[in-house]
């Protein structure tokens, strides 16, 4: 790919990933808001979020054969684009019944949205010649702090929240419409098989999103449990406890902007196993930790360990050999998400029967269990295939 056009096309798939992230922090922002405004109870409002990642998990699999079928990078642009206009539906929702379809619209969108964002990423990568998800993934996060930050800026500055959360969410919609056409063109092989029906994926994908799955639980389970772990086991003060998500988002977003570069240097394989070591010394840290402050390092080391697991194993799903690519990186990405619904419900029960530090301590088991079938040789990532000329 030539060099211009190969820069072009790197920096409108990092806009979209950017946005990606940026609406859903815009969201979350907004969840509190929105359970005021309904007068929800925490159940109600946990389905309506289970909703949400129903959606997404609904309509992944499909994504990967459409990707496929029509090429991921107009998929890009109607996914990127009916997420963005559907970040004000769950906000407009006047009743728990709306809320839940609204979720569930918007977790739809954002699924596909990941599946043909990571697709059109794979496929870049092998048009470059060199590894790049890593650090798409980094505008992802960077794109989830700028959005939370909007989000309190639009809630504090007295602009009404709905006509607030709509003027930003079609100055999304814009970018990715801006964005779009500088995007790399996937389109299916002339010839190869997959375009007109949808296709199981391999073993070895589902081996690899079993792998995405318990990085993704520890991921969603971290984020989710920090600040009550330092709340109510380490009696940290209300201005301390968001420190511990603040230290982990931190670290995760600068080891996928550097992940890029450690593939380079280290091979995807080895990087791979140290993230998970990382990852598992990360939870050591936290649950040992005596104080609240004494935690912070064990929450940015599991950040930086975790930060590059599922971007790896996408990459690595998107080579299997004999496989589509879109619909290995949709059967991983559809799977990771499953470890997220599950992680945060499975720490809260172990947390009630044995206490939120054993509970966390269990988290050990996913990263070591990936780098034990890593070492075991039952996962092999290779490294992108280089391609002279290209940069």
């Amino acid at each position: 790919m030539p060099l211009p056009r190969a820069t072009r096309a790197r920096a409108a798939l990092a806009a979209v990933f950017f946005v990606n992230g940026c609406g859903l922090g815009l969201w979350a922002g907004h969840i509190p808001l929105v359970r005021r405004g309904l007068g929800l109870t925490e159940s109600e409002l946990g389905l309506a979020l289970l909703a949400m990642a129903a959606g997404a998990i609904a309509l992944m699999p499909a994504m990967g054969w459409l990707a496929h079928r029509f090429g991921s990078d107009r998929c890009v642009r109607l996914a990127g684009v009916l997420f963005a206009l559907g970040l004000g539906l769950p906000v407009l929702a006047p009743s728990w019944g709306l809320l839940v379809l609204a979720t569930f619209l918007l977790g739809a969108a954002n699924g596909a949205l990941d599946v043909a964002q990571s697709t059109n990423g794979t496929a870049l990568e092998r048009a470059l010649g060199r590894p790049v998800m890593s650090s798409l993934n980094g505008f992802f996060s960077l794109g989830g702090v700028v959005g939370a930050g909007l989000a309190s800026v639009l809630l504090v500055s007295g602009i009404a929240p709905v006509p607030g959360l709509l003027l930003v969410s079609l100055a999304l919609a814009a970018m990715i419409a801006v964005a779009g056409p500088a995007l790399h063109l996937d389109r299916a092989a002339p010839g190869e098989d997959g375009g007109h029906h949808l296709r199981l994926p391999s073993g070895a994908a589902l081996g690899l999103g079993l792998l995405a799955l318990l990085g993704v639980l520890s991921e969603w389970a971290m984020l989710d449990w920090s600040g009550v772990y330092l709340a109510d086991v380490l009696d940290a003060s209300s201005s301390v406890a968001p420190l511990g998500f603040g230290a982990f988002a931190a670290a995760m977003t600068i080891g996928r902007f550097t992940g890029d570069a450690a593939v380079r240097r280290c091979g995807a394989q080895r990087l791979f196993l140290l993230s998970n070591l990382l990852a598992a010394l990360g939870v050591v840290l936290v649950v040992m930790a005596p104080t609240a402050p004494a935690a912070l390092p064990g929450f940015a080391v599991a950040g930086l360990g975790i930060a590059n697991i599922f971007p790896l194993v996408i990459s690595g799903a998107a080579r299997l050999p004999g496989t589509v690519p879109s619909v290995a990186v949709a059967a991983v990405a559809t799977l990771a998400y499953a470890g997220g619904l599950v992680g945060p419900v499975l720490i809260g029960f172990a947390a009630e029967a044995f206490g939120l530090r054993l509970a966390l301590a269990g988290l050990l088991a996913a990263p070591l269990a990936i780098f034990v079938a890593a070492v075991g040789g039952g996962v092999r990532l290779t490294a992108v295939p280089a391609r002279a000329g290209t940069a």
